[in-house]
């Protein structure tokens, strides 16, 4: 949990892979990715990324079917994770 994965910031990265490559674009990302081992901090609804934009509903629908099928370990966003990024963009 020291360096989680921003899902806002994932979101971004998967609407431009999404915008100029499609859908099989958003899928090789994934596959041709390493560090998904990661955890993922689930910031969606109260985005930490300070360039994170708004998706559109199958957007957001594709990133969380790529994300369930690698597997991946989503962890809700708690107020002291809230307060420790703050600390760190502060620094």
């Amino acid at each position: 949990m020291a360096h989680p994965i921003l899902l806002s910031y994932l979101d971004v990265v998967v609407q431009g892979y999404h915008q100029e490559f499609g859908e099989q674009g958003v899928t090789r990302f994934f596959q041709t990715t390493d560090g998904w081992d990661a955890p993922i901090l689930d910031d969606r609804k109260q985005p930490h990324y300070p360039r994170h934009q708004t998706l559109a509903r199958p957007e957001t629908r594709l990133v969380d079917r790529m994300l369930d099928d690698i597997g991946a370990r989503l962890v809700p966003l708690t107020p002291a994770h809230s307060e420790a990024l703050h600390r760190t963009r502060d620094n």
